[in-house]
Parts: structure tokens; C-alpha cells; sequence
């Protein structure tokens, strides 16, 4: 694994020097931040390190992939991507040692693979993802470890007006573009996954859109949930200043609280959500629950 850590010491000096474009692109982009390569389809490049799982699960949010080298030309255009830095692929053997496939299902003899060298060695019987190096071989490496990664979405996509993530739907009153999550979840978790998908919690900046997020909920609601949906606001610190994901005070907005809200029950409740009869109400951040994430069209 010598020559990885090479790389990267030779990555930390070179990182700020080279901001030119990686490869040929078109100059159209998405909202989440997808760059369009004609000759294989849609990336998007995450240069923020992660570890193999959370770099699956930020693309799986993008409604991509964790790209790997399918074919001849995707192998290019990630080796351009990494030239200078290993990154992430999507080829891992965590359903079964030893048996490595890509996200997609491909086994290692349908892929064009180019190992390192003295790769792979499974060291310490750990190294269950694949990353690429700069020049385009690969070295399996244990799954913990963080890099730089790309998601990808195939050439037949188009961009619709919402952006490229699916379920999004404009209101013609706002002109923002929403999404409801059914699948409950902590607030941090929800700000995560509105922000994979080129959006944040949704947040009540405009008169009538109180209303609107409580009919979207009461449409996509549940039986089973507990009548309250995050939304994007918070009390920072217990300061009693309940500011928004976009930076505004919730005071000079035109979102209404419910009866005896907030109440800051038991001294914990510092996150944000909209209860089913439309008032907004203060609610522990660890406590799951549907979420409404918003893209504006500016």
C-alpha cells in the first residue's frame, strides 16, 4: 500500500495548483451539481473525503451511483477526475469476501481493470472497496478509509426543471420545487439528504407557503406517522433565536407557531417542524420524522 500514501503526500502539496477542467464537458450543468460528459453521461465530483459507505449513500441521495470504470471511456474520464488524487470507486465486495462487483452488479471480468502494483493484497484480510490512483490503476483498500469520489448518472438522463433528483414537483405559487420523504428521519440526517439532492429543508419565506406545506403533507402523509413533518428551522444552542436553514430569523417570516408554541418541552426541543392542523412546532432533533425538502428557481 506504498505507493497510495505516496500519492497522497504528493496530493496535499499539488491540490491547490491545478484548477483547470478535468476533461471535456459541455458547459450544461444540474442543480445538484452534475457535469455533463458527452461520451458517458452525468458526474458529479465530491472532492470532500468519505469512507466507501457514505460515499455510496451521498450518491444513492443524488439518485446516481458511485461511479466506477464500466467501460473503456468512463475509465478515462475517472482517470482524469483522479489524476491527482486517489478516489472512490463503486467496486466493493462487502456482500461477500472476496467477490468484488460494482454498484450496478458488474463482476471484476466485465470491467476494465488495471491493478497497481503488488494489487490487491487484502491486507489484514480488510480491504474489502477498490479505489483508483492517479494514472488510473486500482488498489483495494479497506472500506473505513476516506477519499475523494464521483457519482454518475447515465447518458440518457435529461434534466428536468426541479433539477435531477426525482420526486420533485413545482407549485406555480412559489415557483420552488418540493419533495416530501415519507421515511422518518433525525433532523441532521433530513438537512443531509435535502442537501444531497440540491435542495434544504423546506422553509415557510413567503406568505401562503404555511399552507401549501401542510396540504403537501396531509397528501403524502402516513397513518402510521406522528402528524409533524421537519421543516428547515432551528434554535441555535437554546439561545431562543430560531433562525433558518437560509440564514433568517424565523420572527420576521411569515410562518405561524401553534397554541403555546414553542414550549421547549423537557428542554431539549431545538429543531423545527409543522404539525398536520398547519402549526409550526418546536421538537427534539433526535426524534425521526417525515421531512419536506425545497429547491428554489431563482
Amino acid at each position: 500500500m506504498n505507493q497510495r500514501i505516496l500519492f497522497l503526500i504528493i496530493y496535499c502539496f499539488t491540490k491547490n495548483s491545478d484548477a483547470k477542467a478535468i476533461t471535456e464537458t459541455s458547459d450544461e450543468k444540474d442543480k445538484v451539481g452534475f457535469q455533463y460528459y458527452p461520451e458517458i453521461g452525468w458526474v458529479h465530483h465530491h472532492p470532500m473525503p468519505l469512507d466507501w459507505e457514505e460515499a455510496r449513500l451521498r450518491c444513492y441521495y443524488e439518485d446516481a451511483e458511485l461511479m466506477s470504470p464500466e467501460n473503456e471511456e468512463m475509465l478515462k474520464v475517472m482517470s482524469k477526475i483522479g489524476k491527482t488524487a486517489p478516489i472512490w470507486t463503486g467496486v466493493s465486495a462487502t456482500y461477500s469476501k472476496g467477490d468484488f462487483f460494482t454498484i450496478t452488479g458488474l463482476p471484476l471480468t466485465e470491467i476494465p481493470i488495471n491493478w497497481a502494483k503488488d494489487e490487491p493484497d487484502n491486507h489484514n484480510n480488510n480491504e474489502d472497496c477498490l479505489v483508483m490512483l492517479p494514472g488510473g490503476n486500482m488498489a483495494d483498500c479497506s472500506c473505513d478509509e476516506t477519499y475523494a469520489f464521483s457519482c454518475y448518472k447515465p447518458n440518457n438522463f435529461k434534466t428536468p426543471t426541479c433539477g435531477s433528483v426525482t420526486g420533485y414537483e413545482m407549485d406555480h405559487r412559489t415557483k420552488s420545487c418540493y419533495k416530501f420523504h415519507s421515511t422518518p428521519e433525525i433532523w441532521s440526517t433530513a438537512f443531509m439528504i435535502c442537501a444531497a439532492e440540491g435542495a434544504h429543508l423546506a422553509v415557510i419565506d413567503s406568505p401562503g407557503e404555511q399552507d401549501l406545506l401542510r396540504d403537501l403533507y396531509l397528501k403524502k402523509r402516513t397513518n402510521s406517522d406522528p402528524g409533524f413533518v421537519t421543516l428547515g428551522f432551528r434554535d441555535w444552542k437554546n439561545h431562543k433565536l430560531w433562525m433558518t436553514v437560509t440564514g433568517k430569523n424565523i420572527n420576521n417570516l411569515p410562518g405561524v407557531w401553534a397554541k403555546n408554541e414553542p414550549n421547549n418541552l423537557g428542554g431539549k426541543e431545538n429543531c423545527g417542524n409543522l404539525s398536520k392542523d398547519g402549526g409550526l412546532n418546536d421538537g427534539t432533533c433526535d426524534y425521526p420524522l417525515p421531512f419536506i425538502c425545497e429547491i428554489e428557481n431563482k
